[in-house]
């Protein structure tokens, strides 16, 4: 089965922050993209579970622990 892949822009449009904040996310290990050649994309699955239950926000110093929440999250998910 096949699933629908939203470009940045288009999937940081959809859950109403900057697609450099999704950026920022997607280098922090927080959101789990699809790589193609050179574009980064999101599947439907993850956009859906961003916008259901959203990922933690980059305002603590450690980002890695923040990545292993995010992580942790969506294994729960």
């Amino acid at each position: 089965m096949s699933q629908l892949l939203y470009s940045i822009e288009d999937a940081a449009k959809t859950l109403a922050i900057s697609p450099w904040t999704l950026r920022l996310y997607v280098r922090q290990g927080k959101v789990k993209v699809v790589r193609i050649g050179r574009r980064v994309l999101l599947s439907s699955s993850e956009l859906e579970r961003l916008m259901q239950h959203g990922c933690p926000s980059g305002t603590t110093t450690d980002s890695r622990n923040e990545a292993e929440e995010c992580q942790e999250n969506r294994a729960n998910a």
